[in-house]
C-alpha cells in the first residue's frame, strides 16, 4: 500500500476492492491483496492506521477463543503455528510464551478436563497441569490455584507494529 488518498490527491476513480478501516485486519487484507493484480483502496477516517480497536488490542496471539467447528476456529488453528514466520518476515516482535489458565477453586478444577477437551477440539494444544506446575511456570499465580491448563502455543505480539508493518 503506497500512499494514502490524501497524499495522492484524492480517491482513485475505480478500484477492484475497497477496504473500510486501516486496523490490523484491514491492513492485513490490503497487504495480501497488494500481492495480486487487484487494485486496492483502503479508506480510513483517522489520520493514521491502528487508531481504534487495533490500538487498544491486548497483543495476545491466541490459539483458541472460537467454538469448535466454526470458521473462526479453523482459521485460528491454521494461523497460530505460522506466527513466527509472519513476524520475522514483517519485522514485528513476537514471543510464544504460552499461557496458564488457572482454576482457583475445586469447582473450577473439576471443569479443567472438559475445558481442555473443548480447546483441543477447537485446534489448540493444551495440557492439564498441577497447581505446583502452574506456580512453577507462573510464580505470581494465586495460592488459591488448585490446578490449571497449560496452553503452550499462546503468544504475545505488538499489535500496532503489526498493523504498521502490514500497511507499509
Amino acid at each position: 500500500m503506497s500512499g494514502t488518498a490524501a497524499q495522492s490527491g484524492g480517491l482513485p476513480q475505480s478500484a477492484a476492492v475497497v477496504i473500510v478501516g486501516a486496523g490490523v485486519l484491514g491492513t492485513a487484507i490490503a497487504a495480501r491483496l497488494a500481492e495480486t493484480s487487484a487494485s486496492v483502496v483502503v479508506i480510513e477516517r483517522h489520520d493514521d492506521v491502528a487508531e481504534e480497536a487495533s490500538k487498544g488490542n491486548a497483543g495476545i496471539a491466541t490459539t483458541f477463543y472460537a467454538p469448535p467447528g466454526t470458521l473462526e476456529a479453523r482459521l485460528i488453528t491454521a494461523s497460530w503455528p505460522r506466527w513466527e514466520e509472519l513476524c520475522e518476515r514483517l519485522d514485528v516482535p513476537y514471543r510464544r510464551c504460552g499461557a496458564v489458565m488457572a482454576a482457583v477453586d475445586d469447582e473450577q478444577a473439576t471443569q479443567l478436563g472438559s475445558v481442555a477437551a473443548t480447546l483441543t477440539e477447537a485446534g489448540s494444544r493444551v495440557e492439564i497441569i498441577t497447581a505446583a506446575e502452574a506456580r512453577e511456570r507462573e510464580p505470581l499465580l494465586s495460592e488459591r490455584c488448585t490446578g490449571a491448563l497449560l496452553l503452550p502455543g499462546e503468544g504475545i505480539i505488538d499489535p500496532m507494529r503489526l498493523t504498521w508493518s502490514y500497511a507499509s
